[in-house]
């Protein structure tokens, strides 16, 4: 259970917040879209993160709003002053980003595939449809909500995510997977998702072929969202490292 509240953000008011055994989200009444994330016991994380809506068109044509969200940083990191007047410029840019006709992201597929996709059938190499095991769909799903969507209170896996990426000296990636554009998506972004998990390479693989599975559900549709080739194929799995055992 998620508990949501609104006040005025000052250095004292949040000095004063304290860790609960619950998830406590507080949204700044004197800045729009500021928000501060309070992770449960035995946590002591508390970060900024912009928030906002967006409204998007269904594959059944329906208008939708839904939330989006961004991390800042850890609270203490910055300024208070600086996250605001950050937020203040940047807000208006991360909002365009979602508001393009046909402007579907990662997260509109994946949500769509979990909503009416996840149940359906898989093709054997001979031609033969077998419909997934209800185990094996309830762990796609989980799969995708966790590693691509976000949906984890789990703040170490959460920075993973939502983090700069180093490519090289001064050379940083700066996209969140989910809020990619299906138009501008590329197989290089999911390789850097999928690089960003290799720390976990069990979950990492096994998010990927999740996703695969989307882009798969996705293109069999008459109307697909992404017009494109699948970008998760032929992305080599992550290693996992061997335990050596010393006698």
């Amino acid at each position: 259970m998620k508990i949501t509240k609104s006040i005025k953000f000052t250095k004292a008011k949040l000095e004063s917040i304290k860790h609960t055994d619950k998830v406590q989200q507080f949204f700044d009444l004197s800045c729009e879209g500021l928000s501060l994330h309070v992770q449960p016991k035995p946590s002591l994380t508390k970060s900024y993160y912009a928030s906002w809506g967006v409204k998007a068109t269904g594959p059944d044509g329906k208008q939708k709003t839904s939330g989006r969200r961004r991390y800042i940083c850890r609270y203490g990191q910055k300024p208070l002053d600086v996250v605001k007047r950050l937020i203040n410029i940047k807000l208006p840019e991360w909002k365009k980003l979602n508001e393009t006709s046909g402007g579907q992201t990662i997260e509109t597929l994946v949500k769509d595939y979990i909503s009416n996709g996840a149940g359906g059938y898989r093709i054997k190499a001979k031609g033969a449809k077998l419909k997934y095991k209800d185990k094996t769909t309830d762990h796609y799903k989980q799969l995708l909500e966790c590693y691509v969507l976000g949906k984890t209170e789990k703040q170490e896996l959460l920075d993973t995510l939502n983090n700069s990426y180093k490519l090289a000296e001064n050379n940083y990636y700066k996209k969140s997977l989910p809020k990619i554009l299906l138009k501008d998506i590329s197989r290089s972004d999911v390789q850097i998702w999928h690089q960003k998990l290799e720390h976990r390479p069990t979950a990492a693989n096994k998010a990927l072929a999740a996703l695969s599975i989307v882009f798969e559900w996705d293109s069999l549709k008459l109307k697909p969202m992404f017009k494109g080739v699948n970008p998760c194929l032929r992305l080599q799995n992550i290693k996992k490292q061997k335990t050596k055992i010393h006698r």
